[in-house]
């Protein structure tokens, strides 16, 4: 309950949580011959995101290497969601003209094969993913257990291929892609650390030394929501809990861009600001920011949980060639209307 990335998305409408929910929900099945809460599972991960697929694949490799006899006697559980899939995609390709990856100019980047340099990229990004927000302890505390008990390593195979399973398997489908690496593809393997992470503690005979390590993983991730980047660096946001003063800072500023009667349509902003309202905030009399174009715009809406504005950008804002109108400042969360000079 306490890890940074479950914790934040929990406190959101997120399709993570399903896909989390259906994943160990799968491999509880698995652990039990469960053939009907499999298929159940399989279905609901399928039905909310692409990532679901990768999911089943994960499910289905690690069913295949605990349990390699008795995967054939539960094919049923495996052709009925991707039957159902397979329809999905076919009646969704009838009625947009495309299947799996949309055409829209705006989604081309995750469409892009990466180079050799930039699957390297992707591959300390997944690294950086798993290290932050009091990852770090947790994966070294594992690590020097392990040293130290190399006896119990072998009962712990199975362990280690339900971890180990959906994190490759998730990564060799990111990797060779442009889409961003986000925190939250690997809420599963985050958790299964967890368990992980447990065993091996409880392999220490001492209880003094199990409740100070377990001690220490809780404060490791109750601190994991401070470890904020500085500008320039891409922060996982939606990862930690540390976001949520943005929503009432983003009230306040709204507030202030009403009263000073400063037209919408004059101020520039990125994403997750970029959205009407009627999405955003359920709001019936819609309204959005435009599309930042510090070129052109009078005013520019910034925040540093937005991972949109490049660093030129950000420097731009800085200089002499605008002014910071209103500020408001809540925990490690700002929002700023910077007004242009000249």
């Amino acid at each position: 309950c306490l890890q940074p990335t479950w914790l934040a998305q929990s406190n959101m409408p997120s399709a993570d949580v399903v896909l989390v929910f259906g994943y160990l929900w799968g491999l509880n099945s698995i652990l039990k011959n469960n053939k009907l809460g499999l298929g159940v599972a399989l279905v609901l991960m399928l039905s909310v995101s692409l990532r679901g697929v990768v999911g089943v694949a994960a499910l289905a490799a690690t069913h295949v290497l605990l349990f390699r006899k008795d995967v054939l006697k539960n094919w049923l559980s495996y052709l009925i969601p991707s039957a159902l899939f397979c329809v999905w995609i076919f009646y969704h390709f009838q009625k947009t003209g495309w299947a799996i990856s949309t055409p829209a100019d705006g989604w081309s980047y995750s469409r892009g094969i990466t180079t050799p340099s930039e699957m390297l990229r992707n591959i300390l990004v997944i690294t950086k993913n798993h290290f932050d927000f009091g990852g770090a302890i947790i994966w070294v505390i594992v690590l020097i257990i392990i040293l130290l008990k190399r006896k119990t390593i072998a009962a712990a195979k199975p362990l280690f291929i339900v971890l180990l399973t959906p994190i490759l398997l998730f990564s060799i489908s990111f990797v060779p892609f442009g889409n961003p690496i986000m925190h939250r593809y690997y809420s599963v393997g985050y958790l299964l650390l967890i368990l992980v992470a447990v065993y091996f503690v409880f392999q220490l005979s001492s209880q003094l030394k199990r409740n100070l390590i377990l001690g220490l993983i809780a404060l490791g991730f109750i601190t994991g929501n401070f470890w904020i980047y500085p500008t320039g660096i891409a922060n996982g946001w939606d990862a930690t809990v540390a976001h949520i003063p943005y929503f009432k800072l983003r009230e306040k500023m709204i507030d202030f861009i009403q009263q000073e009667k400063i037209p919408t349509s004059e101020i520039g902003t990125s994403f997750p600001n970029i959205d009407g309202t009627k999405f955003s905030d359920l709001d019936t009399t819609s309204w959005r920011f435009k599309p930042k174009d510090l070129a052109k715009d009078k005013y520019i809406f910034e925040s540093n949980i937005f991972n949109g504005f490049e660093d030129a950008e950000l420097a731009e804002l800085h200089s002499n060639k605008w002014i910071l109108k209103k500020e408001f400042l809540s925990m490690q969360v700002y929002v700023r209307l910077y007004e242009r000079r000249y």
